[in-house]
């Protein structure tokens, strides 16, 4: 009878000895403040909750590993090391590592049961929420807004997963005014399954006599069966609140388990005041039909009324950016938008989060960190619409810097387009694709989608302007120029772009006859512009410098066929002696004893001091060139600028300095420290901007260092779908392609 009492009273003293108790209290004490910073660490990088019950189950796990690991290590030694035969280190036997091993299993079969449900219940909860059917006048905004918002606050939810709307409602949304209305439950249940959704989300909001009535109904996939209802009403100035109720309730109807979730709040994810609510929905419903001039108005409203308001600033940056490619206007003014967003991005979802930070770093050009986080966004729903366009337009745009040639980024267009048919610079860029592979038939029918999307954008009426040039006959290539030169700026600068992309020789003639005949004074400009930058491209440099000399010409247009003069010369593009007098002539514009005035006051201040000091640096007088180095040097961050660009500038003329005394190694430095300090590459700048004759110097470096393949990245940056006049006819044949940089020869 006092055996076991002995056994145990061993067994208990033996644990002690091994400082078994020890170690499980240091390890109970590290895991609890393991748990205390996952739990504040995790949210705030945008991980799920799983990730935190992971942490938990593993954590939980480690610990009867811990203990059995502090028994054998003490009893290893002394059974390796005791020799006297009257010693008998235990008399437990191994039943304690037995009992500890089987915890172990129990603990590992445990955690596996919990993660495995857990990942069950995420894949088989994939949820579509389509727009609500208003019964209200006019109540598109309203159906749609609900059903956006509902969309926002149940994402991000452990175990459920919502279709992109981007990706789900284009095709609803074209089939009628009231999209819902016509399309039975087993369509909607077809669309579904599309987007591997297991459930879909329809019903009706009713705005009557000040009070909103909303009525859901929740739907298996398989079979378009209703397996769940949900109501909710509240005041018509309480959206959030009755939203944040249809949340929760949706959640509920769905979750397997007692214990809820926590589901996202409205106010938390977009924003507490009703004003500003509701001026976000309606220009969330203008965007979505193309209507952005309305839809500017609205989410401008929107920003104004909360300050706060992280998902508006967003869609404010989305919006914007949309109204400047439809008008083909470089985007500019974005940043302070967008840096809105990223001030207040804690209150989002993780994937509208991902969203703020991927603008943010498409804004800086950084397009590796940007196609990184929309990526990562697709990791968590291969749907999204917005995570696919973003990426694709990144791939065309800035390819080069992902190491993709425009050839390659069509699956990922193409992909993108089968989310969201009605994204208009997607299907401007798939026309582009097929024109430039020669199908002119299939760009015509690209044509005459954009046409259907969006009847009198810029976009597509430049797109069709620029086809009708480049396919007319030659009898009747005179009246269709005419009959372009006749339309507003935007489809005039769209197909001067097209063209010559395609053939230069027509593109020349529409410049010239905007520039000699339209009756337009913008499109005079835009012919002159159109006109020097093809000309340049075709090595006539003494066609540019006789523009000099017409008498239409002011100070600002010949400064700007100066700064060609000498980009061209500094490229091997054109002639050193009309370079030099045009270098003189910019010396009013960038004067070297009060030029931070200059910067300050005047737009082209610093490509007129780039080109004076780039010019001497290169060919003219080096003590001038170094003038204008240390000038650069001293004028310090400016107000109005990026705070590096001054240093850049000094730079790349630093870099050719070197380069002119043959210091290879020292020029190669600079000429990366000059791109480098730029920050923002554009390709889509015009060849007399800095930056583009900063790029071009670099890959030159770098081609005569033997880094050919850097090189030719860099070159490519000049190629389709960019035009950057002489440098994309450099590129092309520094790295032996086509006319239209389609492929290598």
């Amino acid at each position: 009878m006092e055996e076991h009492p002995s056994r145990l009273k061993a067994f208990l003293t033996e644990l002690k000895r091994r400082k078994v108790y020890r170690v499980a209290a240091a390890y109970a004490a590290g895991a609890f403040v393991v748990w205390q910073a996952a739990e504040i660490a995790l949210p705030a990088l945008g991980f799920p909750g799983s990730v935190l019950r992971f942490v938990v189950v593993i954590s939980l796990l480690g610990f009867p590993v811990a203990v059995v690991l502090a028994w054998i290590y003490e009893l290893r030694p002394e059974l390796r090391v005791s020799r006297d035969p009257s010693h008998h280190p235990s008399r437990l036997g191994w039943w304690p590592v037995l009992a500890a091993g089987l915890v172990v299993a129990g603990t590992a079969l445990v955690a596996y049961i919990v993660l495995r449900v857990e990942g069950d219940a995420r894949d088989e909860t994939r949820l579509a929420i389509f727009p609500l059917h208003s019964r209200s006048p006019g109540g598109e905004s309203l159906g749609e807004g609900v059903a956006d918002l509902i969309a926002v606050g149940v994402d991000g939810t452990p175990g459920i997963t919502v279709v992109d709307p981007r990706a789900l409602w284009p095709p609803v949304l074209m089939a009628s005014a009231s999209p819902l209305a016509d399309l039975d439950e087993n369509r909607l249940a077809e669309t579904s399954r599309r987007f591997d959704a297991s459930h879909f989300v329809t019903g009706t909001v009713l705005d009557a006599g000040g009070s909103l009535q909303v009525a859901l109904r929740i739907h298996e996939s398989e079979d378009a069966a209703a397996i769940a209802s949900v109501r909710a009403s509240a005041p018509s100035d309480s959206v959030g609140p009755l939203v944040d109720q249809l949340a929760v309730d949706l959640v509920a109807s769905l979750w397997r388990d007692d214990a809820i979730p926590a589901v996202g709040r409205v106010d938390q994810h977009a924003t507490s005041s009703p004003q500003a609510l509701g001026a976000y929905l309606e220009a969330m419903a203008h965007a979505r039909r193309g209507r952005f001039d309305e839809a500017t108005e609205a989410i401008e409203r929107a920003v104004a009324a909360d300050s706060t308001f992280a998902l508006a600033h967003l869609e404010h940056f989305r919006i914007r950016g949309w109204v400047l490619s439809l008008n083909n206007q470089p985007k500019v003014g974005l940043r302070e938008i967008i840096d809105r967003a990223m001030a207040f991005r804690d209150r989002l979802t993780p994937r509208n989060r991902l969203r703020v930070e991927a603008a943010r770093a498409l804004d800086d050009t950084d397009a590796a960190t940007s196609a990184m986080l929309n990526e990562r966004i697709i990791e968590i729903d291969s749907s999204d619409a917005d995570a696919w366009a973003s990426l694709a337009i990144i791939q065309t745009q800035d390819g080069w810097m992902l190491h993709r040639r425009f050839e390659d980024v069509r699956p990922t267009v193409e992909r993108a387009l089968e989310l969201d048919s009605l994204n208009v610079p997607l299907l401007y860029a798939l026309g582009l694709h097929h024109l430039l592979a020669g199908d002119t038939a299939a760009a015509a029918a690209a044509g005459m989608h954009l046409d259907r999307v969006n009847p009198e954008g810029p976009i597509p009426e430049g797109f069709r302007a620029g086809l009708s040039v480049l396919t007319a006959p030659e009898p009747a290539l005179d009246s269709v120029i005419r009959a372009v030169s006749r339309q507003p700026a935007g489809p005039v600068i769209g197909a001067l772009r097209i063209t010559r992309l395609v053939d230069l020789d027509r593109s020349l003639r529409l410049a010239e006859f905007l520039r000699d005949s339209a009756g337009q004074v913008m499109h005079r400009q835009l012919g002159f512009g159109a006109a020097l930058q093809i000309s340049a491209a075709l090595g006539q440099a003494s066609r540019i410098d006789s523009m000099v000399h017409a008498p239409t010409v002011d100070p600002v247009l010949r400064s700007y066929v100066h700064r060609y003069l000498v980009a061209m010369a500094l490229a091997g593009a054109g002639d050193r002696e009309m370079a030099r007098h045009a270098a003189e002539q910019l010396v009013p514009f960038a004067p070297l004893d009060s030029l931070a005035w200059a910067v300050e006051t005047q737009i082209d201040a610093f490509a007129a001091a780039w080109a004076i000091g780039a010019f001497h640096a290169s060919i003219g007088d080096t003590a001038r060139a170094r003038a204008y180095r240390d000038a650069l040097l001293a004028l310090g961050p400016m107000e109005s600028t990026v705070p590096l660009w001054a240093e850049s500038v000094a730079a790349d003329v630093e870099a050719r300095l070197a380069g002119r005394r043959g210091d290879e190694e020292a020029a190669l430095a600079a000429a990366m420290r000059a791109y480098e300090l730029w920050i923002i590459h554009d390709p889509s700048e015009g060849g007399w901007f800095p930056e583009p004759g900063i790029r071009f110097h670099l890959a030159r470096r770098l081609d005569a260092a033997g880094r050919r393949e850097d090189a030719a990245w860099l070159y490519r940056s000049f190629l389709t779908p960019h035009w950057t006049s002489f440098y994309t006819v450099l590129a092309q044949e520094a790295l032996a392609v086509d006319p239209a940089g389609a492929s290598e020869r």
